[in-house]
């Protein structure tokens, strides 16, 4: 099962034992009104081409890191996932787009939240910001939930649909 992205919207952070905040204002939903998880991270060397701009590649990469934030924050981290449950995530569709240069070391807040939460799917919505900037980029991706061992498509289990449903 290949795991690349989440898909877009705009984003803060809340979860159970705390709230993230972003420019130093707590925030737990981001303009539409859906709650939503804020990752901080910044550009590294690795990330970038010759030029020391940000590769296009990696921007799944770094929401795809979010992501992974946002899956630990309600409690399926993807150790949990891959060791303890019957069923897999797979990602089907992945969408980016790139408003605005990113540089080696430049600091990014990644907003996630839950743009879709259907019965066998959800869908991710990411915004890339840079404090000095605004939004430079976003990313969006589709989550389908399979069976382990079949690797059919199957029902979001009841507890990741509960998990995810704060974020929608």
């Amino acid at each position: 099962v290949l795991q690349v992205m989440v898909s877009f919207k705009s984003v803060a952070c809340r979860h159970a034992i705390g709230q993230y905040t972003v420019d130093g204002a707590p925030s737990s939903t981001d303009l539409h009104g859906y709650p939503m998880i804020t990752y901080e991270t910044s550009v590294k060397l690795h990330h970038t081409d010759a030029a020391g701009l940000l590769f296009f590649g990696h921007q799944f990469a770094l929401a795809h890191d979010a992501y992974e934030r946002l899956m630990e924050e309600i409690g399926f981290s993807f150790a949990h996932i891959i060791a303890e449950t019957s069923f897999l995530v797979a990602i089907v569709r992945a969408e980016a787009d790139f408003e605005a240069q990113m540089n080696v070391g430049d600091r990014l807040t990644i907003r996630v939240t839950v743009e879709r939460l259907g019965e066998t799917s959800y869908t991710l919505a990411y915004e890339l910001i840079r404090p000095d900037r605004g939004r430079v980029g976003a990313v969006r991706t589709v989550h389908v939930c399979i069976d382990k061992k079949t690797r059919q498509k199957r029902q979001l289990p009841e507890d990741l649909r509960l998990a995810l449903e704060p974020h929608a």
